[in-house]
């Protein structure tokens, strides 16, 4: 790993600004007592809070598991573990690999939101349901898919509906017959913590005009297997109703899963101001920044398995991809510009009152000290080695280029040239002295030779 800098923390507290200066949309006020807010939670590939020991919860974990406990007045939640959490070993690395749930876990969240919905509408027959998705890593991409679904298909009633599960629980068939709320007419909100779509580019994660509000926190992770994807275009947009941020850290910094979580709690915390924000009561606590300097590092997930490459990072910057929906969907609607988000619609944004995302004061993070320069030569030591492991070799002749250029590389060249020239005059000299003692030998007198 390598260590957090004063700068690094400066970004964060620049983004918690930025997001004051947001228009969040308010879903649930308290003097319009049928409001009601699900929050859709999709954990990250391999993150789940039924496997994993508590301190390695996902933010989005953490952050479902606080509502479930607490049980806040007209806000409900459901889980979802990520793509790669299944039992079986087999089928968890292939999962992992392919995503081949995809489909399946989004529709076990829409289910489960049907299930909430309707037992509000039982509560209430005039229950005004909204949502929020929160997702992490992949787990953001299915938030954003879930979306989709919700405009789509509206609410459905899950009464008599033909559901069929697999082995771990997830739905792999549904038909609905009735509709509780109509499609397009559902207000939602969404938190992606670093989306990626490996593998799962060909799912529809366009977010719909009835999203009236989100954030994304980008990564700096440094893996070619997890390239961001901007869901919503980078900086405000929309007039402050959308945000998204890059940040520093791993992909799993931001998401708030390792040990050393310094910046994941300050990207987890920045969360739920925004997801208070969607009410006018805060409905959920911040984590406590941690105050002890260790806490704070970037991981080098490039290290956790031999097969991750880094040439996209090269240029120092994370690449990108642009592809929310599916290549036959973008074809087949014609769609002027299938890489960027549908804008707000007009009807519903007029039914949307606004505010700017309020801050749970808590105490910052520590004040760092500043880091010591890199040594260049042990940074390229680093990167030669890195390549070495990854077999990376023109990686490895491209530091080695780089060194040899360097003032050091070409000290170490003239000293290897001085070496060389002072090597060759030592085997001159040695040749000539045997030839100088050759010379002499033959011609020292010999004596005569007695003969018997």
């Amino acid at each position: 790993h390598d260590p957090v800098t004063q700068e690094d923390l400066e970004r964060y507290a620049e983004a918690e600004w930025q997001l004051t200066q947001m228009q969040a949309p308010l879903l649930l006020r308290s003097d319009h007592p049928h409001e009601r807010l699900y929050i859709a939670a999709l954990d990250g590939t391999g993150n789940s809070i039924y496997k994993d020991a508590p301190e390695n919860w996902s933010a989005v974990g953490k952050i479902y598991k606080q509502i479930q406990q607490s049980n806040p007045e007209a806000i409900k939640a459901g889980y979802v573990e990520g793509i790669g959490t299944q039992d079986g070993w087999l089928a968890n690395r292939w999962d992992g690999l392919t995503g081949h749930t995809f489909d399946q876990r989004v529709e076990t969240a829409y289910f489960q939101f049907c299930k909430q919905a309707k037992a509000w509408i039982e509560e209430d027959p005039d229950a005004q349901i909204r949502i929020a998705g929160l997702g992490f890593s992949r787990g953001a991409e299915l938030a954003a898919a879930l979306s989709r679904v919700i405009h789509e298909r509206g609410i459905m009633d899950p009464t008599d509906t033909d559901i069929q599960y697999d082995a771990n629980g997830l739905v792999t068939r549904a038909e609905y017959t009735r509709q509780l709320a109509p499609p397009g007419q559902t207000l939602q909100a969404l938190v992606l913590l670093d989306p990626v779509a490996t593998n799962i580019t060909e799912h529809d994660r366009r977010i719909p005009p009835s999203v009236v509000g989100a954030i994304a926190l980008m990564s700096e992770d440094r893996r070619d297997a997890f390239k961001g994807n901007r869901l919503i275009p980078e900086g405000m947009t929309e007039g402050g109703r959308f945000l998204s941020l890059t940040l520093p850290g791993a992909h799993s910094d931001l998401g708030n899963s390792y040990a050393r979580d310094g910046l994941g709690v300050l990207s987890a915390n920045l969360a739920v101001d925004y997801l208070n924000s969607l009410g006018e009561r805060d409905f959920l606590t911040k984590q406590a920044v941690p105050q002890d300097p260790a806490r704070y590092v970037i991981h080098r997930s490039e290290e956790h398995m031999p097969l991750y490459s880094t040439r996209g990072f090269r240029d120092g910057a994370r690449d990108f991809i642009a592809q929310p929906g599916p290549s036959g969907a973008c074809r087949v609607e014609a769609q002027p510009d299938c890489t960027r988000k549908s804008p707000v619609d007009p009807a519903l944004d007029a039914q949307v009152e606004r505010r700017p995302v309020r801050i749970q004061p808590v105490a910052g993070p520590p004040r760092l000290r500043p880091a010591e320069p890199e040594d260049p030569i042990e940074a390229m030591f680093m990167r030669m080695t890195d390549a070495a492991l990854r077999r990376d070799v023109d990686g490895m002749l491209r530091v080695g280029r780089e060194y040899a250029q360097s003032p050091e590389g070409q000290a170490w060249l003239q000293q290897g040239r001085a070496y060389n020239l002072e090597q060759q005059a030592a085997r001159e000299r040695e040749i000539a002295e045997a030839l100088n003692r050759q010379q002499q030998q033959a011609e020292t007198p010999r004596g005569p030779v007695m003969r018997m």
